[in-house]
C-alpha cells in the first residue's frame, strides 16, 4: 500500500494534525511568555516583576513601538494590544492616540489589577491569571 499525501482522508488527518498542533502551542504560549517577560524584566533577579521594573519596561515598549518617533502611539502602532473600547478609554484626552502619559497609566492600571496579593510586584502565577495576561500584552 502506498501513502497518497492527496488521497481522500489526507486532508482531514492533515487538519487535524494541525489543530492538535496549534491546541497544543496555545497551551504553552501564556506561561512561556509570562516567564520570558519576567525573565527579561526581572532587574533585581528576584523572580518578580515590581513596580518599577514594570514602569521602565513599559518606557521601553512606548520607545520601541513609537515607530514615527512622534511621542504618541497610534491605533497602528499599538496592534492587537488595545480593543477599539480600551484604546477609548486609556486616550484621556480623546485625541486619537495614546501619550506616553497615558500608556503608561494604562499599564500601571492593568499592573494594579493583576497584582492580586497587592504587594507591588507580579509573580509568575499572577502573570499567567487573565489579568496578568492583559498586563503582558501591553508589553508584547
Amino acid at each position: 500500500m502506498t501513502l497518497n499525501p492527496f488521497g481522500k482522508n489526507a486532508f482531514g488527518k492533515n487538519l487535524v494534525r494541525i489543530l492538535l498542533l496549534a491546541c497544543a502551542l496555545t497551551a504553552f504560549e501564556k506561561p512561556v511568555l509570562a516567564a520570558s517577560i519576567l525573565e527579561l524584566n526581572d532587574n533585581n533577579q528576584n523572580g518578580l516583576l515590581d513596580a518599577d521594573e514594570a514602569r521602565d519596561a513599559a518606557e521601553d515598549q512606548f520607545d520601541d513601538l513609537d515607530k514615527d518617533d512622534d511621542d504618541v502611539l497610534d491605533r497602528a502602532e499599538l496592534g492587537f494590544r488595545l480593543s477599539d473600547a480600551a484604546f477609548a478609554r486609556a486616550d484621556l484626552n480623546r485625541d486619537g492616540t495614546l501619550s506616553e502619559f497615558e500608556f503608561l497609566a494604562l499599564v500601571k492600571e492593568r499592573f494594579e489589577k493583576a497584582d492580586t496579593d497587592h504587594d507591588n510586584s507580579l509573580s509568575e502565577a499572577e502573570l499567567r491569571t487573565k489579568a496578568g495576561r492583559a498586563f503582558l500584552i501591553l508589553l508584547q
